[in-house]
C-alpha cells in the first residue's frame, strides 16, 4: 500500500459477527467501529454472517461492495485469450497482482494450480473471503492466497510456470471508459503499481516458462521486448519468455 494508505476501520453488522470483526480487526491491526460514517475513516469493513463488505464512507449513496458476489470471468470456447497466453504447457502460475482475484480464479478454472500474492492484507483479507465463498470443488482447491510483498514471494517459493502481473496504473487508456466500483476502490486501497518494471524483470527470472503482463490494449508495453502478444477488443497480453 502507498504511503497515504486510507484511513480503514471494522464493523460488526449483526451480534453474531463480533468475534469476527474483532479477530480480523486484531489481525489487520485496524480499529473497530460502530457507525461506518461516524468515524474518521475512509473505508470500513463490514463483516456480517455473509462474509466480507467494503464500504466506502466517502459515497456514503453507494452500497457497500461485498466481493464474494463480483462476477466471475464469462464461459469461453476453449482457453481464451488469457488461456493462450498462459500456454498449453503451463501448470502453475503465480498472480503477483491478485487484487480481488478475478483473474486467479479464471487461471483455476484453467486447471492450472495458482498462488495469489497481494501486498495489501486488506485488500488479501476480502480476497481470501471471496475465495472462502466459492463451492469447494476443484477450481477453490487449486487457489492459495498469500499476503505480502510478491517480489519476496518471487524469490522464496519454488518458481511456477507461469507469472501473471496485471498492473494497475494511475491514467485510463479511454477517458469515457469509468472503471467499475471494483477497479474504484482497488485503485483507492492500494495505489499505482510503481514497482511493476521491477516485478517484471524478476518475474523473468524466476518463472519456468513465461511472464504474462495483461495491459490495455493500445498502451505501450510494460519494458522490454515482447515476445508475442494475444488480443482482445480492449486489453491484450503480452508475453515475455522466461530469461529474457
Amino acid at each position: 500500500m502507498g504511503a497515504c494508505a486510507p484511513l480503514i476501520s471494522v464493523m460488526a453488522m449483526r451480534p453474531t459477527a463480533v468475534e469476527l470483526a474483532a479477530r480480523l480487526a486484531e489481525d489487520l491491526g485496524l480499529m473497530m467501529c460502530d457507525e461506518p460514517l461516524a468515524g474518521t475513516s475512509r473505508f470500513v469493513i463490514e463483516v456480517d454472517d455473509r462474509g466480507l463488505a467494503l464500504r466506502d464512507c466517502q459515497r456514503p449513496g453507494l452500497r457497500a461492495l461485498r466481493v464474494r458476489d463480483l462476477p466471475r470471468h464469462r464461459a469461453v470456447t476453449g482457453r481464451g485469450l488469457l488461456g493462450r497466453a498462459l500456454g498449453k504447457r503451463s501448470h502453475s502460475v503465480m498472480d503477483a497482482t491478485a487484487g480481488f482475484g478475478s483473474d486467479a480464479i479464471h487461471c483455476a478454472e484453467l486447471g492450472l494450480e495458482v498462488i495469489a500474492i497481494e501486498r495489501s492484507p486488506v485488500v488479501c483479507a476480502l480476497l481470501k473471503d471471496r475465495i472462502q465463498g466459492l463451492p469447494l470443488d476443484e477450481t477453490r482447491l487449486r487457489l492459495s492466497v498469500k499476503s505480502g510483498d510478491s517480489r519476496q514471494w518471487l524469490v522464496e517459493l519454488p518458481p511456477p510456470d507461469v507469472v501473471y502481473i496485471d498492473p494497475m496504473f494511475p491514467g485510463k487508456e479511454n477517458a469515457s471508459a469509468k472503471p467499475s466500483k471494483a477497479q474504484q476502490l482497488l485503485r483507492a486501497l492500494v495505489g499505482k503499481d510503481s514497482d511493476a518494471v521491477e516485478v517484471l524483470q524478476l518475474a523473468c527470472r524466476r518463472a519456468r516458462h513465461r511472464v504474462v503482463v495483461k495491459r490495455p490494449r493500445h498502451a505501450p508495453p510494460l519494458t522490454g521486448e515482447v515476445h508475442h502478444q494475444v488480443l482482445g477488443r480492449t486489453v491484450r497480453y503480452d508475453v515475455y519468455l522466461a530469461g529474457q
